[in-house]
């Protein structure tokens, strides 16, 4: 399967960076999960998210590799279809240590979030980017 990536704007990443998202998942069965976690950094067509205590997420994300992020302020709703990488070591996982806001946590993985498409909740449209 072959994914074309999409660059998260500027007026989209603006909304993510640093702030808390919606992270929706699914089990290999379709029960859905949704869970609120911080947008730790975005990285043209990527986010990053840390794991700090995500026992169903990432047994979903094991199982089915597709996932939603929503995301909203009076500005602005969207949603990001896409797919995620889970590191427990290297890069991704150096960078998530590494974070002042998780220094009182034990970060347990970093989830790189690939995104594949944007929906402008407002207007219910895919976002042409």
């Amino acid at each position: 399967m072959v994914f074309c990536l999409v660059l998260v704007p500027k007026r989209v990443s603006n909304l993510i960076k640093g702030k808390i998202v919606f992270l929706a998942t699914a089990s290999s069965s379709s029960k859905p999960n949704l869970v609120c976690v911080e947008a730790n950094n975005v990285f043209e067509d990527k986010i990053l998210i840390t794991n700090n205590m995500m026992c169903k997420t990432i047994k979903n994300l094991k199982q089915n590799k597709k996932a939603s992020i929503a995301v909203f302020n009076k500005k602005g709703a969207f949603q990001l279809i896409g797919v995620v990488e889970i590191f427990s070591k290297g890069k991704w996982f150096g960078m998530v240590k590494e974070l002042p806001e998780n220094k009182s946590y034990f970060p347990k993985s970093a989830i790189l979030f690939s995104v594949k498409e944007i929906w402008d909740l407002n207007k219910g449209v895919k976002c042409l980017l």
